[in-house]
């Protein structure tokens, strides 16, 4: 899962008043135009037993809006929102570590995502076998 792609799809429903551009995204914001920029500083997977795994990645907002007066109201709105929210395909991205910079005008919102999943790729069949010989039913 990318995780910079879902939260951009996220941004773009919950403000629909800025366009949300990503390092991909080739189209520029004219000016006057409020507009909010995500980057990806870092990020990782970790694979753990069990077929899970925890994806993690550190975000960078960068929010230009229109007037300069409503910074603190759409700061307030970033931090509700990106605490935590229910992904599409189920499951949830959680947020943490949130912290905010405003330089000349311009929102700087940083914080770190984390998504814990579980591989949905089909088992082998060494495994397939050993479940039914153990008599295992995994649609319980």
């Amino acid at each position: 899962m990318d995780l910079k792609a879902v939260v951009a799809v996220m941004l773009r429903q919950e403000f629909p008043e800025y366009l949300v551009l990503t390092a991909g995204s080739d189209a520029g914001a004219t000016p006057g135009t409020p507009y909010m920029e995500l980057t990806e500083l870092s990020g990782y997977r970790q694979s753990m037993l069990g077929r899970r795994y925890r994806q993690r990645a550190a975000l960078l907002l960068r929010c230009v809006p229109a007037a300069s007066g409503s910074s603190a109201a759409l700061l307030q709105r970033l931090y509700l929102v990106l605490a935590s929210f229910a992904l599409p395909a189920g499951g949830w991205l959680k947020g943490s570590g949130m912290s905010h910079e405003l330089v000349d005008g311009v929102l700087i919102f940083k914080w770190n995502t984390a998504y814990e999943g579980l591989e949905t790729q089909a088992e082998p069949p060494l495994m397939q076998k050993l479940n039914e010989e153990v008599g295992i039913d995994e649609t319980k």
